[in-house]
């Protein structure tokens, strides 16, 4: 065997693994690329209690109603958030109770529940509701609306007025241990 035939043998025996490691390189990536090809696998979901609801250019997140009962007092709790260089005027209707308007500012957050917003001392509202027409658990109607998007009714969870979202502390039956007598 010449010089020139065993180096041609010996650069086919180093170029097989070579050549199937860069196949199984390059099918694994193109099946890898399916997912993000593939509508059905990505699904958004709302990380919090609260619903997501876009009313024309306003975002709105975290859409709840707080209170201590039905019939109670209550308020809007969530988050508004306005992309546009505009400032855009948010109208709330919860059913039962009166229209309020809030001004959302250009390409800000602010709280429905009339508390600043992260690192922005921008507020809006507070939403008040008079007497919330669901009990803590169930959900009410709230229409959202602005001029861009016209109005939109949103069925809303209710929630009980204590943390993280109220104001109001739960109280608990305490507890008295026996005592004990060293004579018995």
């Amino acid at each position: 065997m010449t010089r020139r035939t065993a180096r041609t043998l010996t650069t086919a025996r180093l170029a097989r693994p070579l050549l199937a490691g860069v196949l199984l390189t390059g099918t694994a990536l193109t099946l890898s690329g399916c997912f993000y090809l593939s509508p059905d696998e990505v699904t958004s979901y709302n990380a919090s209690d609260g619903i997501a609801v876009n009313v024309g250019p306003v975002h709105l997140s975290n859409l709840l109603v707080v209170t201590s009962a039905k019939g109670a007092q209550g308020h809007v709790s969530g988050t508004a958030t306005n992309p546009t260089q505009q400032p855009v005027q948010l109208t709330v209707t919860p059913t039962g109770g009166s229209a309020t308007t809030v001004t959302v500012p250009a390409a800000t957050a602010v709280r429905l529940d009339g508390q600043p917003s992260g690192n922005t001392t921008a507020t809006a509202g507070p939403v008040n509701i008079a007497a919330v027409g669901a009990e803590p658990g169930a959900n009410t109607q709230v229409t959202f609306a602005t001029q861009a998007g016209g109005s939109v009714p949103v069925s809303v969870p209710v929630v009980l007025d204590t943390a993280p979202y109220g104001s109001a502390s739960v109280s608990h039956a305490t507890y008295d241990a026996p005592t004990s007598s060293a004579g018995e």
